[in-house]
């Protein structure tokens, strides 16, 4: 997102996304498990422009790859581990960059679904 006035790009976060963050537990069998708990729902700009995707193969069968970058106001409780939910689409953040007024963050994310549709 282009750094104008603070008003300007809060106008811009016109999309809302839920934030979850990784947490384990221990079922009934005494085995760990993976859980992801709701942590926030926010509004965020979306921009998909420079996230190209791509295919490739996982296990046997043809996945594609996509990216977008989810602009948000600052939260110092995100970490990589935290997921983002938008559009049905679990996104797994790969990288954090705060703005310089430090007011903003980008989360950096990339989505992975089956090739069923290629």
């Amino acid at each position: 997102m282009r750094r104008q006035n603070k008003n300007e790009e809060i106008g811009k976060m016109d999309r809302r996304i839920q934030l979850q963050n990784y947490t384990e537990t221990t079922n009934t069998y005494g085995e760990r498990v993976e859980v992801y708990t709701a942590l926030a729902t926010v509004w965020a700009f979306v921009d998909y422009t420079g996230t190209e995707g791509r295919e490739m193969e996982r296990a046997g069968r043809e996945t594609v790859q996509s990216y977008a970058n989810f602009t948000i106001r600052r939260r110092t409780d995100i970490t990589e581990r935290t997921r983002v939910i938008f559009d049905l689409k679990t996104y797994d953040i790969e990288g954090i960059d705060v703005s310089q007024d430090r007011q903003f963050q980008t989360l950096r994310c990339a989505v992975i679904g089956t090739g069923s549709f290629i």
